[in-house]
């Protein structure tokens, strides 16, 4: 039988840079602050909701700052140790080869905020398009290619799909 690569975490790389990127954006406007109020005195004084306290005008910018840079650092931390865990795992060989026909396909809900679900083999496999995870997770309404009766072969790495494989019809 022969079967095409639809995921497959290693090939497909980190998918995450935006999502993680978003605290370092949120750390550059807090650092585009600081700069401002040193460069611009009076900058607060300029804008439509002026803050009066001056303990806010001195601590925003730093929280801003911290807390882009704290979000950054969690976000990646978590989300490219999943994906290094996957790829590490396919390059050594060390997951469990599930096989079979899926059976019990539930299609993410039309309101697009709930996860989508089959089983193979006697193993259950969950995700949505909106749960970061470096696994599979392409949803039938986002172009996924799940659905009942499809044989498939999956490298499942702790119940994560690390590739999916669909078989030829």
């Amino acid at each position: 039988m022969t079967y095409d690569v639809v995921f497959d975490a290693a090939q497909t790389g980190y998918r995450y840079w935006s999502f993680s990127g978003n605290g370092l954006e949120f750390a550059a406007i807090g650092c585009g602050l600081l700069v401002a109020q040193l460069e611009l005195p009076g900058l607060y004084e300029r804008l439509p909701l002026r803050p009066n306290n001056a303990t806010f005008k001195r601590l925003f910018p730093c929280l801003c700052t911290a807390i882009g840079l704290l979000f950054f650092g969690s976000t990646f931390r978590g989300t490219y140790g999943d994906y290094r865990r996957l790829a590490t795992a396919l390059h050594n060989g060390d997951y469990q080869v599930i096989e079979g026909v899926a059976t019990g396909f539930v299609p993410m809900p039309p309101d697009g905020h709930g996860m989508e679900s089959f089983e193979v083999g006697g193993h259950r496999y969950e995700y949505s398009d909106y749960v970061v995870a470096a696994g599979f997770n392409q949803t039938r309404s986002h172009g996924g290619p799940m659905r009942n009766g499809i044989r498939v072969r999956i490298a499942d790495v702790g119940g994560a799909i690390a590739r999916l494989e669909i078989a030829r019809d």
